[in-house]
C-alpha cells in the first residue's frame, strides 16, 4: 500500500493537510478547485500558514496571477516574506521567468532590491 505523505504530515501539523490542498490545486491549475478549496474556512484559516505561503510561492513560479490573487488575502502574508531557504516571491518569480508575476508583484510593493 502506498501512503500519501500529506496525510502523514498532516497528523503533525493540522495546517499542512490544508495548506497540500492548496499546493495541489496549484500544481494541477485547478483554478475552480483552489476557489472551492478557499471556501472552506478551516482551508482559509492556513492560507497565511507557512503552507499557504508555499501555494502562494507555487502560483508565482507558475505565472498565475489569477492564483496569486486568490492566495493573497490582506493582512495576512506579507509581500516579502521569505521562505526557508530565505527566497522571496520576487526572487522565485524571477528564477521562473514569470514576467506577469514579477509586475503583479511590484505593483503590490514588493521590494525588488531585496538580496538573499
Amino acid at each position: 500500500m502506498r501512503v500519501n505523505p500529506l496525510y502523514v504530515s498532516s497528523s503533525q501539523n493540522p495546517d499542512a493537510a490544508e495548506g497540500g490542498f492548496l499546493v495541489g490545486a496549484v500544481d494541477m491549475g485547478d483554478l475552480e478547485k483552489l476557489k472551492l478549496l478557499l471556501q472552506l474556512s478551516h482551508v482559509k484559516s492556513s492560507v497565511g500558514s507557512e503552507m499557504g505561503w508555499a501555494a502562494f510561492v507555487r502560483a508565482t513560479c507558475l505565472n498565475r496571477v489569477d492564483m496569486m490573487e486568490l492566495l493573497f488575502p490582506k493582512n495576512e502574508l506579507k509581500i516579502n516574506d521569505r521562505n526557508k531557504a530565505g527566497e522571496t516571491a520576487v526572487m522565485q518569480a524571477a528564477r521562473h521567468n514569470s514576467p506577469e508575476a514579477l509586475v503583479w508583484l511590484m505593483e503590490m510593493g514588493a521590494d525588488v532590491n531585496i538580496m538573499d
